[in-house]
């Protein structure tokens, strides 16, 4: 179902201004959780028209949540009474970009349909309703399944430290995959297996040197790689923090302050850390 640009020959609430009150900015709200086997989504949805909200209550209307996984072809209606909806979807069902377009519907035929908070233009006017025509339409939620929310701001979400088995002997980056890949030549990679990566204390120098240079390296490439775990990650971030969205990523200086600013200020941070050291080695 693609709601965008939907014209109806009736008044719809959440359309324009055809029906009041109008929905909130918060009319979906989402909770996601997960078990060992299913992926769980708790929306509750909230409407103010007393018309609608009676045909609810007499059964004659409902909610009706779509679930639309475009990579797996899943979709699934859920209905419910309650604006609160529970669902469950099992894991291997759905992945990546899942939407959630919430509506309600006609479930009996509803002839000579008006409302009193119909648009003045609407008024005294009354409509024939089918079932399973649309009375409200919230619009659409979004979930990226593979994204780790807990995570978001951490390095490791979208980045990680491997070993080039190509025989490189400097170090490079791989930005093709699902994450953004430090690659280490064999003699380095050892030298970080076997202490340096076990040492947290040292994560403000990797995040100040390689770390950053490989998020600097892989944002010129944000675009390229749009499908990537990675990408889409940082691509929540930005559309979800306001402070990451006043940068400019087709500009290089714009993108240099940007990747600093997802990491942290790892260059402050490095520079206290280095601080603490030199007092630390001066009171000895």
């Amino acid at each position: 179902m693609n709601l965008t640009n939907i014209s109806l020959p009736y008044p719809v609430l959440g359309i324009s201004d055809d029906v009041y009150p109008l929905l909130r900015n918060d009319c979906i709200q989402m909770t996601p959780s997960k078990t060992n086997t299913s992926f769980c989504f708790d929306i509750s949805l909230r409407q103010d028209n007393e018309d609608i909200s009676l045909l609810i209550k007499q059964r004659r209307a409902e909610y009706v949540c779509e679930v639309n996984c475009p990579k797996t072809y899943y979709r699934k209606c859920f209905a419910s009474p309650s604006p609160q909806l529970h669902i469950k979807i099992p894991k291997h069902l759905i992945c990546r970009e899942v939407s959630f377009t919430c509506l309600i519907i006609a479930t009996t035929n509803i002839y000579n349909y008006t409302n009193k908070d119909f648009h003045p233009d609407y008024q005294g006017y009354f409509f024939e309703i089918g079932i399973g025509d649309i009375l409200a339409v919230f619009g659409k939620a979004t979930y990226n399944i593979d994204i780790a929310y807990d995570k978001l701001q951490t390095a490791g979400a979208f980045m990680q430290i491997r070993e080039d088995t190509g025989g490189n002997e400097s170090v490079s980056f791989n930005v093709a995959s699902d994450k953004i890949e430090i690659l280490l030549p064999a003699y380095l990679y050892k030298m970080y297996e076997n202490r340096l990566g076990r040492d947290s204390s040292l994560s403000e120098i990797f995040h100040a040197s390689f770390v950053l240079n490989a998020l600097t390296y892989a944002l010129q490439y944000l675009e390229d790689y749009s499908d990537t775990l990675w990408a889409r990650t940082l691509k929540y971030r930005i559309g979800t923090e306001k402070e990451l969205q006043k940068y400019n990523l087709t500009d290089e200086t714009e993108i240099i302050k940007f990747a600093q600013v997802l990491l942290g200020d790892p260059y402050k941070r490095l520079f206290d850390k280095l601080c603490n050291i030199t007092e630390s080695e001066e009171e000895e």
